[in-house]
């Protein structure tokens, strides 16, 4: 499944992990900055792309936060690929929505962040 993964880049902490991402994706996937999508077509609202990463495959609905990084990880291919599985499953898919809104919430804050992000707004 190829796809866009779509980022806040106002957030220095998800630039950086988008940076990480698009250097490990397979040929075919996009990772593009809120800013620079036409949101309304995507199917997308600014609260949308504020709230959360999102990950917009090639045929197929939407995924928002936790699934959209293990899309994008799945994308990655190796172990990153494992990882984004075990972070999709039935099993741990509770516990990464939770760990993906705590990071969320305080991403102004995390490495690489200059304190300012798509939140403040």
């Amino acid at each position: 499944m190829t796809g866009t993964l779509v980022y806040d880049a106002d957030c220095g902490f998800c630039a950086r992990c988008a940076r990480w991402a698009e250097a490990r994706m397979a040929a075919g996937n996009q990772v593009v900055p809120s800013h620079a999508l036409e949101l309304h077509a995507a199917g997308l609202s600014r609260e949308d792309v504020d709230e959360a990463a999102w990950f917009l495959p090639s045929a197929g609905t939407g995924l928002r936060g936790h699934l959209a990084i293990a899309a994008a990880l799945r994308e990655c291919g190796g172990p990153w690929a494992l990882l984004g599985r075990v972070i999709g499953s039935r099993l741990l898919s509770p516990l990464a929505s939770r760990a993906y809104a705590a990071l969320a919430g305080r991403r102004g804050s995390l490495p690489g962040s200059d304190g300012t992000c798509g939140l403040d707004r």
